[in-house]
C-alpha cells in the first residue's frame, strides 16, 4: 500500500494539491495531512522536543508501507496571500521562517522518501504531474 503525506507551513498549498492528486489518481493511494507537523510545530510553540520517537515510527511505518512525503513550500509572499493574514503578520512571519528551517532540518533526518514541490512556482496540475512521477517511478 502506498501513502502520500504532505507538510509544509500554513499556505503552502498541502491541502489544495492533495485533493487533486486524490481526484486526479481517483484515490488510488492514501494522502495523509500534516504527519510531520507536530513535531515542527512543538519546537516553535515548546512543547517539547518529539523528534525521536517520531523517527522511531517513521522506521516502522517504512517497513509495512511504501511512505511518500511531499513538502509543499513557497515564498513568503505567495504564503501570506494565500492565509491573507494582515493583523498578526509579524508573528505569523517568524513563526513561517522557523518552521520553514525546521521542515528542512527535518528532510535531512527523515526515512521517508521525499520531494520538495514549490507551490508558488507551478500551478497545481504541473505540482500533481510532478507528484504522480515521484510516486509511480
Amino acid at each position: 500500500m502506498k501513502i502520500i503525506i504532505f507538510s509544509g507551513v500554513d499556505g503552502s498549498g498541502k491541502s489544495t494539491i492533495k485533493k487533486r492528486l486524490e481526484e486526479k489518481l481517483k484515490y488510488k493511494y492514501i494522502c495523509l495531512d500534516r504527519f510531520s507537523d507536530s513535531i515542527i510545530y512543538d519546537r516553535i510553540y515548546n512543547r517539547g522536543d518529539r523528534e525521536k520517537e517520531f523517527l522511531k515510527l517513521e522506521d516502522k511505518l517504512n517497513k509495512n508501507f511504501d511512505i511518500y512525503l511531499v513538502y509543499c513550500y513557497a515564498d513568503i509572499t505567495t504564503i501570506l496571500k494565500r492565509i491573507n493574514m494582515k493583523k498578526e503578520k509579524k508573528d505569523i512571519l517568524n513563526n513561517i521562517y522557523i518552521a520553514m528551517m525546521l521542515y528542512n532540518d527535518y528532510l535531512k533526518k527523515t526515512k521517508f522518501r521525499y520531494i520538495k514541490i514549490n507551490t508558488g512556482k507551478y500551478d497545481v496540475d504541473k505540482c500533481v504531474e510532478k507528484i504522480i512521477k515521484f510516486v509511480e517511478k
